[in-house]
């Protein structure tokens, strides 16, 4: 027997031995306690041991696993379970996670993973459809929220710069402007792209924890007073404190009013299109240039899954497009090779989300 052939068969065993261990996790989570009685001490020294210098038997490893993992965790699936917004994914979800890192396809680049390319796109395709886009839109899955609004806010720094930003850097004074519901993520990206966290406008919000219109108008002429420009507004598509929509008509015509982009973070919100009751809270969510989704929340997506949707596709070629020798392609003549990495900021994905069809179809049942 070969070397592959041994670890085949060792796959084949301890594999069934660990799924059979997870399906009776899951037959009776219900008699679990949602939080473990971990201490943060113990569990330092529960895994503290040197660097490994040999390797061990992966029976020996899932064992370990086993006894220090498992009743060390949240139990998310549980029924008593509703913080942080993970939900327990779909059984196929896991099987995703498990065949897509069996095969470790590289969705960067369509010559080395042409099938997983294939399929994130028609991923992406259908989540344009959800959020109401035409054929022109496209986008990309991410790791999660964080992410996709980084990704929606240099987008937006380049679109409204006339694509130079990417080559020139930032010049001039610029203003993102967003609600006091936002996220985190809002700030950091704001950040990242070299705008600066002092040039991000938090605008007061009304009753109904929707951005004030007349406050940001009021923020808007004081800047333009002052010779700064506005360069997006950040919309929410349900946030995470009070899951409040913005009213992102009104929203869209201040945008075009000012030349601004109009970046929806719906991360958290999304899956309020999954049910017709819900579409209406998010009305007018295909205006938005951008949208950042995160089907590892109420898609019941495994960690992690997040996702940018553009309402023109072809403004990822432009913000990312870098050809490099050791990415080049010479057999795609016809241009129908769909290349990832020359449209977003990572070059290797691999996204677990081949069971976002049975997820979607499950929800919306």
């Amino acid at each position: 027997m070969s070397v592959l052939d041994d670890a085949a068969a060792e796959f084949r065993h301890v594999g069934h031995r660990l799924v059979d261990r997870l399906a009776d996790y899951l037959e009776g989570i219900e008699k679990l306690d949602v939080f473990p009685d971990a201490d943060p001490v113990e569990l330092e020294q529960l895994f503290a041991e040197p660097l490994p210098g040999e390797g061990a038997p992966l029976a020996d490893v899932v064992a370990e696993l086993e006894e220090k993992l498992l009743p060390n965790c949240t139990d998310v699936g549980h029924p008593g379970y509703f913080g942080f917004i993970t939900p327990s994914p779909l059984p196929a979800g896991a099987l995703a996670d498990l065949l897509a890192s069996v095969l470790n396809q590289n969705p960067g680049a369509w010559a080395i993973g042409p099938g997983s390319v294939a399929m994130e796109r028609r991923v992406v395709r259908w989540l344009c459809d959800l959020v109401g886009y035409d054929a022109a839109a496209g986008g990309n899955l991410t790791s999660g929220g964080m992410m996709a609004n980084f990704i929606g806010l240099k987008l937006a720094r380049d679109a409204v710069s006339g694509d130079r930003a990417q080559h020139e850097g930032v010049s001039g004074g610029w203003a993102v402007y967003t609600s006091d519901e936002r996220h985190v993520a809002i700030d950091k990206a704001v950040d990242a792209v070299g705008l600066g966290r002092e040039s991000l406008r938090v605008v007061s919000t009304d009753a109904a924890f929707r951005i004030d219109l007349v406050a940001l108008e009021q923020a808007i002429a004081r800047d333009r007073e002052a010779g700064v420009r506005p360069l997006c507004i950040v919309a929410m598509g349900g946030s995470t404190n009070t899951g409040a929509a913005d009213p992102l008509g009104e929203l869209r015509r201040i945008a075009d009013r000012e030349g601004a982009w109009l970046h929806v973070d719906a991360a958290y919100g999304a899956g309020m299109l999954l049910v017709p009751r819900g579409r209406d809270v998010l009305a007018d969510l295909e205006l938005a240039d951008s949208v950042a989704v995160d089907p590892h929340k109420w898609f019941f997506a495994p960690v992690d899954a997040g996702a940018i949707l553009v309402r023109d596709e072809s403004q990822l070629t432009r913000s990312f497009g870098i050809e490099a020798a050791y990415l080049a392609d010479e057999l795609d003549e016809t241009g129908e090779r769909y290349q990832y990495f020359d449209r977003l900021p990572e070059e290797i994905l691999k996204p677990p989300i081949a069971n976002l069809r049975d997820d979607i179809g499950t929800v919306m049942l």
